[in-house]
């Protein structure tokens, strides 16, 4: 693997990787995320999640909708975190709230995308398959939809991959239009989302002592799949832990 761009967050306990690979797909672009500290990443994810002030922009009537549910997963979340803060052991919970926020971090850091609040926090359940896990928005006004896995002894971007496809056969992309339009401050990317114009990003952990490998497998598997049609592009990011 060839890195394109590199970016280290000492915040974030973290650092962010745009990688190329021989022959890679021009619609398919590669991140991965090396964890230096994963107490200083559950401090900031803590941090991420209890941050409050994206409501602020809602409509007043619609912040009531959400308020509760909101404030009810960031402290569930919070105390998911606050475990790792003490003792540094990774659990399943913690980890794909980290695949998450890792992903959705290197592409604001790498691709000047706009991270939106984790799906989580502003979906009905407090915990469960409510559908992808978190939203980015590039600078061309396209929205991400992302699918997070994490596994301390597998390499889950198959199933990564393969929830991401399922959903959009679903159309679980256009059930989130009623609270992207709510979340979303410009129009433009809801209008591309409703003409089906979209990307999805596949975020995985990676448990293996040659990551390139891993990616080359994922970028392979990508062909499998519909979503290799259907998105404007897709993002593989791998989080080695």
């Amino acid at each position: 693997m060839i890195t394109i761009n590199q970016k280290d967050d000492p915040t974030q306990g973290c650092q962010y990787s745009h990688v190329n690979i021989d022959s890679l797909p021009d619609n398919i672009k590669i991140c991965v995320v090396n964890i230096n500290t994963y107490q200083a990443l559950a401090e900031k994810i803590s941090r991420i999640v209890l941050d409050f002030s994206w409501m602020m922009s809602l409509d007043p009537t619609i912040r009531l909708a959400y308020d509760y549910t909101v404030r009810e997963t960031a402290n569930k979340l919070n105390a998911i975190c606050s475990k790792v803060i003490e003792n540094s052991q990774i659990e399943k919970d913690f980890g794909e709230i980290m695949v998450s926020i890792t992903a959705s971090e290197s592409l604001r850091q790498l691709f000047e995308h706009i991270s939106l609040p984790i799906s989580e926090l502003w979906k009905e359940k407090v915990t469960g398959n409510h559908g992808f896990d978190f939203h980015t928005i590039c600078p061309t006004d396209l929205i991400h939809f992302g699918e997070a896995k994490y596994s301390s002894t597998e390499n889950p971007y198959t199933a990564a991959i393969e929830q991401a496809d399922r959903f959009i056969t679903e159309e679980k992309h256009y059930r989130d239009i009623i609270h992207l339009s709510r979340i979303i401050e410009k129009g433009a990317p809801i209008q591309n989302l409703a003409q089906s114009k979209f990307s999805i990003v596949a975020a995985f952990s990676i448990s293996s002592d040659n990551p390139k490998l891993i990616i080359e497998n994922a970028v392979k598997k990508v062909s499998e799949f519909k979503i290799n049609t259907f998105a404007q592009n897709i993002y593989l990011v791998g989080v080695i832990c």
